[in-house]
């Protein structure tokens, strides 16, 4: 037994003894993916629903940052921020966090993530102490391959993988129908926030920036379909904070007088997505939170995390996003890529065509072609 494993077994133990524990009660579930992966839970969350009984809290245990965008979550579900970086440095933080989920009392416990961090994701189950503890089936992590082997003994029932590769918001479903006993219809994402496509106005809003430069197309790309935009539309570029700062080839761009700046945070930038003619990104959480919002999205995408996140599932697509990205041999090597970049981008991202993208915002916009 490692030295973290006797530290949280040693709290386990302690929580234990002192008084004054709650009756068991309600649900915790852990999603520990990004922003982006917090907002498709989200959407996901009513198949988890149906696993709380009448009157339960149903918990959702989430990183950190992923607070940005738990307005999201249905009524009913709380959600429980926590660092989890400072979860695995600091003791004292650790068994904080540790008493707080002890102290939720659960009834049930359920780690959705396919990828599973042994030293997070786990302990928070083990912290539950809840009666019933669940996860899938966890992927392979060479890393971690004892560690998530032994921890298999944390969990009462192990859901398994049994179609993979699978979208990750195809896998709560595939999670959620093994508990559920019973055949669960897939919920399109979008429109998973209700009433918020009332009233749509002329204006396309333009993402550009991704986590890293190796997935976004040049600035170019957007200046190109600024021009190209119909007469009577308005354009907004939606960013981050730091993005321009990071980004000074599109200072340009931003500074073009037919563009207006949007650097709001995502609570009250989902006004702006959710009334848009079009959304135009790159795989980020934007594009994400303007799918669920059901609304007409482009996705500029490389063929890094292809199936893993883009593009979506068929069956949950509900029509307004469409995806666009390289076929290339190598598709599906998350991040991982081993050939040569043209200047900072992956080679899958330069190979996506410019007119490609004018001609799927065209036809988006029900838009004449424009002569250069």
């Amino acid at each position: 037994m490692n030295f973290r494993l006797l530290f949280d077994t040693a709290l386990r133990q302690l929580y234990r003894a002192i008084p004054g524990r709650p009756h068991r009660r309600g649900v915790i579930l852990v999603s520990s993916g990004g922003i982006g992966d917090t907002i498709l839970f989200s959407a996901a969350a009513p198949y988890f629903a149906r696993l709380a009984e009448p009157g339960e809290a149903i918990t959702v245990v989430t990183q950190a940052a992923s607070a940005a965008v738990g307005f999201l979550l249905p009524p009913g579900f709380t959600q429980f921020p926590v660092n989890y970086r400072k979860f695995q440095r600091n003791r004292i933080y650790r068994a904080l966090i540790g008493w707080r989920i002890s102290r939720l009392s659960a009834r049930l416990c359920i780690a959705t993530d396919y990828l599973r961090h042994p030293l997070v994701d786990d302990a928070f189950v083990f912290f539950s102490d809840a009666p019933r503890r669940i996860g899938l089936e966890p992927k392979p992590w060479p890393k971690y391959v004892a560690a998530l082997r032994a921890n298999l003994a944390f969990y009462d029932t192990i859901v398994p993988i049994t179609h993979a590769p699978m979208h990750r918001y195809m896998r709560w479903l595939h999670l959620a129908t093994a508990l559920a006993g019973e055949s669960l219809p897939v919920r399109p994402i979008g429109g998973a926030v209700a009433g918020t496509r009332e009233h749509p106005t002329e204006c396309v809003v333009f993402h550009p920036f991704a986590s890293t430069r190796t997935r976004q197309p040049p600035a170019e790309l957007f200046v190109r379909l600024l021009d190209r935009l119909p007469p009577g539309y308005r354009a907004v570029l939606s960013c981050g904070p730091g993005d321009l700062d990071r980004n000074p080839d599109f200072v340009g761009f931003a500074g073009d007088p037919r563009v207006t700046i949007d650097a709001t945070s995502l609570a009250e930038k989902t006004a702006l997505l959710a009334r848009a003619s079009l959304v135009v990104s790159v795989d980020t959480s934007v594009m994400h939170l303007a799918a669920i919002l059901g609304t007409p999205t482009l996705c500029i995408a490389s063929a890094a995390h292809v199936i893993d996140s883009v593009p979506y599932d068929p069956r949950m697509n509900a029509g307004n996003v469409r995806f666009i990205l390289a076929d290339v041999d190598c598709a599906g090597c998350l991040g991982n890529c081993n050939r040569a970049h043209a200047g900072e981008r992956y080679p899958c991202v330069d190979a996506i065509g410019a007119e490609t993208v004018e001609a799927a915002m065209r036809d988006a916009l029900n838009a004449p072609e424009v002569a250069d």
